[in-house]
């Protein structure tokens, strides 16, 4: 479920690309998987971090592991992840500057929106013991969010927003 929900959106825009082909389309879905590599780069480094992760919504610190705590280190791990995927775009496909710098914002804003997200709507349950957990057991309670809203919906957003946040920069810009 983890592949299909930050891989499906880019496979659908890879699918569409099939019968519609346009060069359009490689830049979005470019930008489905920045987001999710940003956004998957940002827990990954973000472990590292020697400092708490702090809420995105109201800046407290809250428990590593987490969905919707941030950390300096996450956000460069994010940055970075974006960054890489996107030079070897630019090196191997010569995608447009422009192209490359709204790839990069709009898979960092992705991931910002993911944890926002996951702040905010994904659920988070209660154990018997208080330890606050995103994995539902027999005996947990519902404490926040939405029993619907789990991590595998919460990156399927983020990949799709970030196609959007992209064509929408694109149009204006």
């Amino acid at each position: 479920i983890q592949v299909y929900s930050n891989g499906g959106i880019a496979l659908i825009i890879c699918s569409y690309n099939y019968f519609y082909p346009n060069s359009l389309n490689f830049y979005i879905f470019l930008s489905s998987i920045s987001a999710a590599i940003a956004d998957t780069w940002a827990t990954e480094i973000g472990k590292f971090s020697k400092t708490d992760p702090i809420s995105i919504i109201n800046f407290k610190k809250i428990k590593k592991g987490l969905s919707g705590g941030i950390t300096i280190l996450g956000l460069f791990g994010s940055v970075l992840g974006a960054l890489l995927l996107t030079s070897i775009s630019l090196i191997v496909y010569h995608i447009p500057l422009k192209i490359f710098i709204l790839i990069i914002i709009s898979g960092l804003m992705g991931s910002i929106i993911d944890s926002i997200i996951g702040a905010t709507l994904q659920v988070k349950y209660i154990n018997q013991d208080g330890t606050i957990t995103e994995t539902n057991s027999r005996n947990n309670k519902v404490i926040s969010g939405y029993e619907l809203i789990d991590n595998n919906i919460v990156n399927l957003i983020n990949t799709a927003i970030s196609p959007l946040i992209f064509y929408s920069m694109l149009n204006i810009i």
